[in-house]
């Protein structure tokens, strides 16, 4: 008796062209990964030779005190489905710091329930997150005036594609 997940690939039971196609596909996927990571180690470098970013990570490193806030946010993987109204939570939050020493830091929660399409939904969960993210970041710098870097995770407008399928859908 074979162990459960030892013995034959379940990928050797479909047909012949559905594999080629599934192999092709991911092989696409892989390339284009490559080129997003390509460019991002572009962008990476094209920062890292930045005076103003030398400088201010010099200033940091060399024992000045720098003042750094992190903001960032998380929300349901899978929101819950209950009679006909899917439920989400999100958070965000903020951590500020005088070099290495922690500060200050805010955290918030909330959440979401809906009634339309669970697409609708998880887009507005996202927009809600991406918002909360940034009003976390925001309320830190208008609290700590003399900040030199402002790290906000994920990407920064990201969230603009959201409001435009956003934009079509009612809410009641």
């Amino acid at each position: 008796m074979e162990e459960p997940g030892l013995g034959e690939n379940p990928l050797l039971r479909l047909p012949r062209p559905i594999v080629e196609s599934l192999f092709r596909y991911a092989s696409e996927e892989a390339e284009r990964a490559k080129r997003r990571i390509l460019k991002l180690v572009d962008s990476l470098k094209q920062l890292s030779e930045s005076r103003q970013f030398r400088d201010s990570l010099t200033k940091i490193g060399s024992g000045v005190e720098g003042n750094v806030v992190v903001a960032d946010g998380s929300m349901s993987t899978a929101p819950s489905v209950r009679l006909g109204s899917a439920f989400g939570v999100y958070t965000a939050g903020y951590m500020a710091f005088e070099g290495k020493s922690l500060i200050d830091e805010g955290y918030y929660a909330a959440s979401l329930s809906w009634t339309e399409p669970l697409r609708a939904f998880k887009f507005l969960l996202k927009l809600a997150m991406a918002f909360a993210e940034r009003k976390a970041a925001l309320e830190a710098y208008y609290k700590h005036r003399n900040v030199d870097f402002i790290i906000l995770d994920g990407p920064y407008f990201y969230f603009a594609s959201l409001c435009r399928y956003i934009h079509g859908v009612r809410s009641d």
